[in-house]
């Protein structure tokens, strides 16, 4: 049974990895083909001389291709129910039930619609016979901008405007696309103002989320700061949208994320409560006659309480884990049977697979499932101990495996993490969950006592928020980050130390695990430079805006970061920084700015969260409000392993221009020179902010490449003027995305791009880029690329001067994109 459920298992993750589905997609070389010719071949091969052996395979490979049939129907379920692309960004009149807890901010309110009916709006409008295509989606998640209140469970009617379900795709980025598609919804959007946007009804579903909703509102009155009302409703509900970056950034540093996310640690309490609670209550059934056996109410007891906190925090994948684990246990204990401690392990694994065969996308699900692993591996061949001492030991025993975990999603560990969470744990385990959940339950029964309840828990979580934010001023001087460009060979020596630390004794492999993790913190953090040879320029995929990465042998330039999305994303730390992570930079030498448009400079505050960069310049430097940004003018340029880069534009008077700096050198010690421009060139003020963007000129033996910003046809044409600009380059991001107040024909004419780039959302109502400037680019003979259908391009020249481009989006590709 054991090895089964480990193969279904893996037959159910690894869809995660699938780049189509086998009957939707015919190509020899999507990934499930190859097990199910595998199972075929097993098959036959029993039918052969060979077939005792293999006949003993069979049930497994059975079991395997049962994995891989229902990961492949899951899916194709799943991608029936999704809004297609080519209806993107259409109208619709929406009637449906909201569910979960909507999540509020200054901008909009944002929840998730359960789909009762989906009306085109062009079938209500229209005269015409002629109907839209139907659609069959059944979950969305609406943005309501200036919206009404709403609440789980009413029924509402909306004007919609939907989107596909889409997302970026960069080296090292976040599957945005993934993570929509695991929460079955359908399609985004947002509502239109000028739509019959009404409440219909309170309905009776989500009688659940109606509960939870009204334990957070009545969270909000208590007479608590926000902080600690914040991690209440966290604990109670896992309502975590009220913590603030401050309290996330504390509980980062201090590592105990995982202690007011509900999960197994939190479920397990609740449960052994729950045993407690039902013996007492078994002994006084007993003594007041009732024939109920004291264990059989235990079991009762334990498993109720478990399950409502896991229904009242929202379900969620950790809480899903423990949840069957438990439940295996006390079924157990039920029918008085003692079952091996990996079998509820590997049931738990296989039915959240079942559940969500694409949870290994999640990174919970290895930090969870690999923590319980850790503990049985350590602690269920050995006899019970002292229970303090045993505390500690799975402080320290859990540690190791989990830093290295958490290097794989995070980049950064803190050392001070086991003996912070040998304090906290027994803290809110024993002293603050328990008052959180019989607070909440008591709810509908006396408001009163609900009070008091979580008046004791939000006294307590006010001194652990406090503590928390001591403890990180502190603990962030002990956060050992992991040297960026070794990352992979580090992550997996620190994986293979915590392994040879668990094996027995007796081996005799202890002392290389020792020798190994000095090995891991003794390597220098400039181990960063790259060894790749030549030139890589990846014009990265921000949406509506731009970002371009420059890297040579010995460093690296970032020519614009993108927008900023929203409070809590932007271009610069959650698309800029993973990529650079993923290429091993450790150094940004230099940042460009090319103007003060937020498209271009949206992400600046992101990036530098994780980078300082040597030099800073743009354009427009004063929008940046900051003493490091200097301004970009005609006649600065830089060297760097065979990697010339030279500012073509704007023009600025020399007297005007703070020269201390120059010449200056970068990180290799080459020197990267700067230099005055010429005299008698003076600054344009009156150009647009657009026609002030900083123009570089790349070369790299005779291969060119020419980022413009967004320059119009008017700067376009004195540069033209002024003659600096060559002939025939091989890759031109084109000017402001492909906009038709650029890419002027003599420009087009004149540059003669081989590759041209443009860097635009997709299908975003600025309709970048414009036909006709398509077509200037066709006549030219220039290919044509396009971000919002190819995601980054990577362009490499070798040292011998060959030319590559890589689009990432079908380098990428899984079957939900």
């Amino acid at each position: 049974m054991r090895v089964y459920l480990l193969v279904f298992t893996c037959a159910v993750l690894s869809s995660a990895l699938w780049p189509c589905l086998v009957w939707r997609d015919s190509s020899w070389f999507c990934a499930p083909f190859i097990p199910q010719m595998l199972a075929l071949l097993s098959l036959l091969a029993v039918m052969g001389r060979w077939w005792r052996r293999c006949w003993s395979l069979l049930p497994a490979v059975s079991v395997f291709t049962l994995g891989l049939f229902w990961a492949s129907l899951w899916g194709a379920w799943m991608k029936a129910h999704s809004l297609p692309l080519a209806l993107d960004k259409t109208d619709y009149y929406l009637v449906g039930v909201v569910r979960g807890i909507p999540q509020e901010n200054t901008l909009y309110t944002r929840f998730i619609v359960e789909v009762e009916s989906l009306t085109p709006v062009a079938d209500v409008d229209s005269s015409s016979e002629e109907k839209a295509e139907s659609v069959n989606v059944s979950r969305v998640m609406l943005d309501w901008y200036g919206g009404k209140a709403v609440l789980p469970g009413e029924r509402w009617q909306l004007q919609v405007r939907l989107r596909a379900v889409r997302g970026f795709a960069n080296p090292g980025g976040f599957d945005y696309a993934g993570w929509l598609f695991r929460q079955g919804l359908s399609a985004r959007g947002y509502i239109r103002k000028e739509g019959p946007n009404e409440r219909l009804e309170q309905s009776a579903r989500y009688l659940i989320d109606q509960f939870r909703s009204r334990v957070s509102k009545q969270i909000e009155a208590l007479d608590f700061n926000d902080a600690s009302k914040a991690l209440l409703a966290a604990l109670s509900v896992g309502d975590k949208q009220g913590l603030s970056r401050d309290t996330w950034d504390s509980l980062r540093l201090t590592g105990t994320v995982h202690l007011v996310v509900v999960s197994g640690l939190h479920i397990g309490m609740v449960g052994a409560l729950g045993m407690l609670l039902g013996n007492v209550l078994g002994r006084c059934l007993i003594v007041l006659g009732v024939s109920l056996n004291r264990q059989t109410t235990a079991v009762l007891v334990a498993a109720g309480l478990a399950t409502s906190y896991a229904l009242l925090a929202g379900f969620s994948l950790a809480t899903q884990r423990a949840l069957i684990m438990l439940s295996v246990f006390l079924l157990a204990a039920l029918l008085k049977r003692r079952p091996r401690p990996e079998l509820p392990y590997l049931w738990a694994l296989a039915l959240v697979a079942a559940v969500d065969p694409l949870a290994a996308l999640a990174s919970g699900f290895w930090l969870s499932f690999g923590a319980v692993a850790v503990f049985l591996f350590w602690f269920a061949p050995r006899p019970r101990g002292n229970y303090l001492r045993d505390l500690c030991a799975a402080q320290l025993i859990v540690f190791l495996p989990m830093a290295g975990a958490l290097l794989f999603f995070q980049d950064e560990v803190s050392l001070l993490a086991p003996l912070i969470n040998l304090l906290v744990i027994p803290w809110l385990g024993f002293a603050v969950v328990p008052l959180v959940l019989m607070g909440t339950l008591l709810l509908p029964l006396s408001v009163d006592a609900t009070t008091a309840l979580w008046g004791l828990a939000g006294w307590q979580l006010e001194y652990f928020d406090r503590g928390m934010s001591g403890l990180a001023e502190y603990s962030s001087h002990y956060i050992w980050l992991l040297p960026v460009g070794a990352i992979w060979s580090l992550r997996l020596g620190i994986l293979l130390a915590a392994a040879l630390m668990l094996i027995p004794g007796g081996l005799g492999l202890r002392r290389i695990a020792l020798v190994l993790l000095l090995a891991v913190l003794l390597v220098d953090t400039d181990v960063a430079a790259r060894s790749q040879e030549g030139l890589k320029l990846t014009v990265l995929d921000v949406g509506q805006g731009l970002s371009v990465i420059v890297e040579s042998a010995e460093a690296t330039l970032v020519y614009d970061t993108g927008p900023r999305f929203s409070d809590s994303f932007d271009a610069g730390s959650d698309i800029i920084t993973p990529y650079l992570h993923s290429q091993g930079v450790a150094v940004l030498d230099v940042l460009v700015i090319s103007h003060s448009d937020a498209d271009h400079r949206g992400g600046v505050g992101g990036l530098l969260e994780h980078y300082r960069p040597g030099q800073i310049f743009s354009g427009q430097p004063e929008p940046l409000v900051s003493s490091e940004v200097k301004p970009c003018f005609f006649g600065q340029s830089w060297h760097s392993a065979g990697v010339d880069i030279e500012v073509l534009h704007p023009l600025v008077n020399a007297q005007n221009t703070d020269l201390a700096l120059l010449p200056w050198d970068v990180r290799s010690g080459q020197g990267l020179a700067g230099g005055a421009a010429p005299s008698g060139n003076t600054v344009d003020r009156s150009a647009s902010d657009n026609d002030s963007s900083c123009v570089l000129l790349i070369r790299y033996g005779d291969k060119t490449a020419l980022l413009t910003g967004d320059i119009s046809a008017e700067a376009e044409a004195q540069l033209l003027a002024r003659g600096v600009l060559p002939e025939q380059v091989d890759v031109l991001v084109a000017p402001h995305h492909g906009s038709r107040s650029s890419s002027s024909q003599a420009f087009v004419d004149h540059v003669s791009p081989a590759h041209v780039v443009y860097s635009a959302g997709f299908n975003h109502h600025f309709g970048h880029p414009h036909q006709r400037v398509v077509e200037r680019y066709q006549k030219v003979g220039a290919k044509a690329w396009l971000t919002a259908e190819s995601g980054a391009l990577i362009f490499t020249w070798t040292a011998e001067g060959h030319l590559s481009v890589q689009p990432w989006r079908p380098l990428a590709r899984r079957y939900w994109h």
